[in-house]
């Protein structure tokens, strides 16, 4: 049996080419939305043991950015924002979390009003 080694990358209706996700370092992370799935409003949850800049960017499966919930914003601790997206369709969304110079991407199932 052959096994391959290397990295995988993900092209989305994109130039950018992106790797699937890394372990985060401790104490810096996006917990993702929540509830998932959601119909009025979502809950952004991140563990930060130190303080770090944080911007979430929400996107669509076309790779459009749809909406921007966070930032960037210097933040720390144990943040829950809450986002209230409105009139955005219901669908399947793609949440980006820049936190200092690192990303985490959460998938965000919408079901709108």
């Amino acid at each position: 049996m052959h096994r391959a080694h290397g990295r995988v990358y993900v092209y989305a209706n994109s130039y950018q080419a992106t790797g699937l996700p890394e372990t985060p370092p401790p104490g810096l992370s996006f917990l993702g939305p929540r509830p998932n799935p959601a119909s009025s409003e979502v809950h952004l949850d991140f563990a930060l043991d130190q303080a770090a800049w944080v911007r979430v960017t929400v996107y669509d499966l076309a790779g459009h950015e749809v909406a921007r919930p966070i930032g960037p914003e210097w933040l720390s601790g144990r943040v829950d924002r809450t986002w209230r997206p409105g009139t955005l369709p219901g669908g399947i969304y793609y949440m980006r979390a820049q936190i200092g110079d690192r990303s985490e991407v959460r998938r965000l199932i919408w079901l709108g009003h």
